[in-house]
């Protein structure tokens, strides 16, 4: 706090505020706050409060924004990757690879934890799964993808499964998959 005050102080929207309120903030102690949350993980239903916050109004409202957006974060995470899960079914496996479209340094690892907890099966995350012990999958850049031109760049459209099998021709197997998604989107549009 005490490196934030002349900041604040210096700020042209605190010369309207009273002297003895930067006074207060040097004064204030969060031993005073208590708080009351549902254990991470759990399941929570509508209208069932995930956090109550007690303590002197200026502490709560203080800390207010950063719990926000914890628990915001979280949630959103872990509910949309709860209803993957229940749309795919448990035989499905789902997995993560979101890294490189997180918001913020930590995005990434934390939308990988709370994915995982939503139900997904791993993530191509190492850090994530060094942290959390989640099983991590592998995935392969975009550049490389973008890196050919079409179809014909494929010289071998064979894949070694991870039983140890050969999928003779991958490329044959992904266009029949993608023809009973676009079928699929066409029965049930909206649904996608």
């Amino acid at each position: 706090m005490e490196t934030d005050l002349p900041y604040f102080s210096s700020e042209p929207l605190s010369t309207s505020m009273d002297v003895n309120f930067f006074k207060l903030l040097r004064q204030l102690d969060c031993t005073q706050i208590k708080i009351f949350a549902q254990l991470e993980g759990s399941i929570v239903f509508p209208r069932v409060p995930l956090m109550r916050v007690e303590g002197p109004l200026v502490m709560v409202q203080l800390v207010e924004t950063t719990l926000l957006t914890l628990v915001n974060y979280a949630s959103l995470v872990a509910t949309n990757a709860a209803r993957h899960r229940l749309v795919a079914g448990d035989s499905a496996t789902l997995l993560e690879f979101g890294l490189r479209r997180a918001q913020g340094p930590d995005g990434g690892v934390s939308a990988s934890r709370y994915a995982y907890m939503g139900g997904f099966n791993g993530t191509s995350n190492l850090e994530a799964g060094r942290q959390f012990a989640i099983p991590c999958k592998g995935t392969l850049a975009h550049s490389y993808v973008q890196s050919h031109q079409g179809f014909q760049d494929i010289g071998d459209p064979r894949l070694r499964l991870p039983d140890g099998n050969m999928c003779p021709d991958f490329l044959a197997l992904i266009k029949v998959h993608f023809e009973l998604v676009l079928t699929d989107a066409t029965l049930h549009p909206g649904h996608g």
